[in-house]
């Protein structure tokens, strides 16, 4: 059985304007994108999600209160509470009106190939079905043994004006179009003409599918999907995936990076650990839950 190191959202959160999980807020976390203005297309989505962010955080755990059996912390008083609140999502704000472009990168991985890492603020056509496709095939299992697959959710995720996308592509190496690789066009989109397997025998292999939220007064680059192919599996694709989002935190000034993963999933659980995560504050601590919350605080904090 395929086991891709994926994460996934937990199901519980409060009434929210869409059947969303508890992290998604229907797709995002603030307002419009910055040098949009309100007839922008996703305007009126971003008021929504804001929304649902507002009626969430107001139900969130407050940082240094643990939650799950039995447990019992500190509980930082409404003043502090509302001005750490007040910061993160400026933070994330900051962060989700970025909109230039980040430099593709290669790295040489065992094997004599080379990982290329390229950047995207949206997926279209070929390549969005490409992902789509990976990640039913890894996950769909899983999230029918924990509580049920929703094909229309899963493409209401990857199309979010909020996700943010780092592609991997395994080529050749030394290869003269090393560093050349799948970035973000001017409108932010992977075009359909990038799609692995071409020519210079470059092939897709995983995919990032990450966002700029806040999730208990603090601005974080939560991990929604990592998902790799089954045959670029143990190569080390998810650490580089995984130490980019971390680097692409650091520079946005984000308090760390975020991630939910199916407590059945053990080997994505190793996985996370060994690369430095640990059960968040907010996580369930629950032995009956089917998910855990992992985080890793950036290095700068």
């Amino acid at each position: 059985s395929k086991d891709p190191l994926a994460t996934t959202l937990p199901p519980t959160l409060p009434s929210l304007p869409c059947a969303a999980p508890r992290d998604d807020l229907c797709a995002a976390r603030s307002g419009p994108q910055a040098g949009m203005g309100t007839e922008w297309p996703g305007a009126s989505l971003f008021k929504r999600e804001v929304e649902a962010e507002e009626e969430l955080s107001a139900s969130t755990t407050p940082v240094g209160q643990k939650r799950g059996k039995g447990s019992k912390g500190p509980v930082t008083n409404k003043r502090v509470r509302k001005a750490e609140s007040a910061r993160a999502k400026a933070a994330v704000r900051e962060a989700n009106g970025f909109r230039g472009s980040t430099p593709s990168s290669s790295h040489p991985i065992p094997g004599g190939r080379t990982l290329e890492l390229g950047y995207a603020h949206s997926l279209e056509g070929e390549r969005l079905e490409w992902a789509y496709g990976l990640l039913e095939d890894n996950m769909r299992a899983m999230y029918e043994k924990a509580w049920g697959w929703s094909d229309d959710q899963k493409r209401f995720e990857l199309e979010s004006p909020r996700a943010r996308y780092i592609l991997a592509y395994l080529s050749p190496a030394p290869s003269s179009a090393a560093g050349r690789v799948a970035g973000a066009s001017p409108g932010g989109a992977v075009s359909a003409s990038e799609e692995g397997g071409g020519a210079d025998g470059r092939v897709a292999v995983g995919f990032v599918h990450y966002r700029f939220v806040e999730d208990a007064r603090r601005p974080v680059a939560y991990v929604y999907e990592i998902q790799i192919s089954a045959a670029a599996q143990g190569r080390g694709v998810g650490r580089f995936l995984m130490q980019a989002v971390e680097d692409i935190g650091v520079e946005r000034k984000m308090a760390g990076v975020m991630l939910t993963v199916f407590s059945f999933n053990q080997r994505a659980i190793k996985f996370y650990r060994s690369v430095g995560y640990t059960s968040d504050v907010t996580s369930p601590g629950d032995d009956d839950a089917s998910y855990d919350i992992l985080f890793k605080p950036s290095p700068a904090l």
